[in-house]
Parts: C-alpha cells; structure tokens; sequence
C-alpha cells in the first residue's frame, strides 16, 4: 500500500489473515512510526473482512514503537484477533510505556490473544497490564512466560483474573510468582470454568500452591485438561504437599495432561500420586479422597480421565516405580492413562520389573488380539488402531 523503509536486519514482522495468509511482511530493527503507518494502510485496505493477527515478535519496539503502535491500532478500521508482542523487551517500566500500552488494549477489545512472553515485564508492569485487561473480556489466551514477575505480579493478576471470564489458557513458564504467589493466582483461577491449560512451571511451586490446587482439582467446576507443573518445589521436606495435588486429583474429572518433571518428586510422593489412580496395598491419601456410598460405607475414589503422566527427571526409585506398577494393575484403576513418562527416575532393576509387568497386564487384550488375528485374521485394520489408541506406553531408563 506504500513505500517500505530500506532497512537492513534480519528481523522480520508480519500481518497475517486467520487463514495464516501474510499480507505484510518487513524486516526491521526497530518499529518507527513511519513504517507502522504503512501496517496501518495495510490493516485498512486488505478487503478481506478478516480481523488480522498482528505479530511484532523479535522487534526491540521501544517507548516509541509502542506510542505509534497505539495510535495505528486506535486509529484502523478493524479489529484484531491476536497482538504477539514476543521479545520486544516491553518491560512497561515507565509511566509513558504504560499508558501507551493501556491505549492499545482499550481501542482494541476485541483481542482474544496477547503474547508478551519474554518482554521483560515485572511485577509494575504486570500492575499496568492488570488495569488495562480489566474488563477486557475478550481474551482467551495470554502468554507471559519467561518474564520477571513476582509474587506482588501474581497479587495484581489474581485481582484481574476473575473480569476473563473467556480466559482458556494461562502460560506463566519461567516466572518468579514463588509458592504464595501460585496460591494466590490459583485461588483467583478457580473462579474461572472457562480455564483449560495453565502453565505454572520454574515459578516456585510448593506446599501452599498445592493444597489451593487441589481445591480446585477437586471442584466439580473445575475444567482444567492441561497442567504443567515441572521444575517446581516438592523436595525432601514438602512430600507431605504431595497429599494435596493427589487429593484433588483423585476427584477430578476434567484434567487430561499432568507435567511434574524436574519437580523433586520421590518414592513417598509417587505413592501418593500412584494412590490417586488406582488402589494401593497400603492406603495413602487422607479422607478428602473417600467418598461416601450409602449402606457400603466409604470406598476410594480414584481418578479416571488422565491420559499422560510426566515424572521424568524425578528420584522416585524403585519403591515410586512398583507403587505405580501396583496402583495402575488394579482392576478397579483408570484405564484412560495412556502414556507414562519416568524416564531417569532411578527406578533400577526392581522397578523396571514390576513396570514390565505393568506393561504386559494392561496391554494384555491387545496382544491377545494380535495373536487371534495371526490366526483367523479377526482384527480388522480399524480394530487394530483402536486397540493401539488404548495401549499404555511406559518410558522408562533403569
């Protein structure tokens, strides 16, 4: 729509259609007025009716770049679906930063998604973003991994969390919320049915953050199918929080992908963990994971929607490996668990034989199927991918 600036780097930002059609792409250092006023004339004049995703990432956008992309934003047509911010080092320090950026949020309600990963935001700034997104019902994912937010940031997103009611996923890998902080924003999240996928890894994760999470695993509002909880805090001394997150997953009926790698996870913890899927010897979990049944009195109650189980990276050793193996045996366990990650775990020979087990008893039908069809060719090609849609895979490094 214009003469492009001649500019050399190989940075690039482009505009594309929710069809991912690119109808503008330049190559730029930085993002002067000049050339947002061409995105502009592009956004305006595109003549497909589509709301466009704006992706700057990589850009070093500046107080500047952020006025001028508020004023082109404020001053277009049209709406935009998606605003990626990704490495532009908006840290939003300064007052001038901040209201430019409030700006660009309030002449655009109808943003569903903002990525301001890696941006460089701390607690102020997220202060900043807190007011500007109130009432900004809209968004449906926000990205802020990889940033410097704190526990006083995870205060202000707790106070705006509850206003998106349309948020379904949350990405806060590689924060500094630290354990009070998660408990915080995990009580305010609880509020939110809509929530799906919620990313809490390298942020401090402890004791508090677990028991306010299986509060919510536990509700029956709770909607949660992916959770990534790696790289967190349950050593040695917070085991006993384990008992928490198992509680509450036990009860839960929603979520589908669990990620406790890297977390200090060992054998007691496992136990528990292990209690939450399937019956146990030895009962583990405290009375929030029993449930009344009239006139039999109180049974266990054991999760059954889980699909993927990720404690890879864990000490869990061999008595973690055979809790699971035993848990997961029993008839009355969850048959959705369909994949099994305990790669370096420690789980050494006594493990390794009790998860080989495991593996022949709950994939037993199959191969029982595979041997019929050798024979008399029973199993059609459908079966057969039926069957392997249901087998137990096991990763594991003895």
């Amino acid at each position: 729509q214009g003469p492009i600036p001649k500019v050399s780097s190989s940075r690039v930002a482009s505009i594309t259609d929710k069809a991912g059609r690119c109808f503008a792409l330049v190559r730029v250092p930085s993002v002067p007025p000049s050339l947002l006023a061409v995105l502009r004339s592009s956004l305006r004049k595109d003549g497909w009716g589509l709301k466009p995703t704006l992706d700057l990432s990589g850009c070093n956008m500046g107080d500047e770049g952020m006025e001028a992309l508020g004023a082109v934003l404020s001053s277009m047509g049209m709406g935009v679906d998606a605003l990626r911010l990704t490495a532009t080092r908006v840290a939003l320090h300064d007052a001038r930063a901040q209201e430019s950026f409030c700006q660009v949020l309030t002449n655009n309600q109808e943003i569903k998604r903002l990525g301001l990963g890696a941006t460089g935001l701390s607690d102020g700034g997220v202060a900043a973003l807190s007011e500007a997104l109130k009432g900004h019902a809209a968004i449906e994912q926000l990205q802020l991994y990889a940033n410097a937010i704190g526990p006083q940031g995870a205060l202000a997103l707790a106070g705006m969390v509850p206003s998106l009611d349309k948020l379904t996923t949350l990405n806060l890998w590689s924060n500094k919320l630290g354990d009070k902080g998660c408990a915080k924003l995990l009580s305010a999240l609880s509020s939110l049915p809509s929530m799906e996928w919620l990313a809490l890894s390298k942020n401090g994760f402890g004791p508090k953050g677990s028991k306010a999470l299986g509060t919510w695993l536990a509700s029956p509002d709770c909607h949660l199918r992916q959770l990534n909880l790696s790289h967190s805090s349950f050593g040695q001394d917070h085991q006993p929080s384990l008992a928490h997150l198992a509680a509450g997953l036990a009860q839960n009926s929603s979520l589908l992908v669990l990620d406790l790698s890297r977390s200090g996870v060992l054998s007691q913890g496992t136990a528990l963990l292990a209690a939450a899927l399937g019956p146990l010897r030895v009962p583990r979990l405290p009375a929030p994971c029993m449930a009344d049944r009239g006139e039999q009195g109180r049974v266990e109650v054991f999760n059954v929607t889980l699909q993927s189980l990720d404690l890879s990276h864990n000490a869990i050793g061999p008595a973690g490996a055979i809790a699971l193996s035993e848990a997961l045996s029993g008839a009355t366990a969850t048959k959705a668990l369909t994949f099994l990650d305990l790669w370096n775990c420690g789980i050494k020979a006594e493990g390794k034989q009790a998860l080989v087990q495991l593996y022949r008893t709950k994939n037993e039908a199959y191969w029982n199927a595979q041997r019929s069809s050798h024979c008399c060719h029973s199993l059609t090609a459908k079966g057969r991918k039926s069957h392997l849609k249901d087998l137990l895979r096991i990763n594991f490094f003895y």
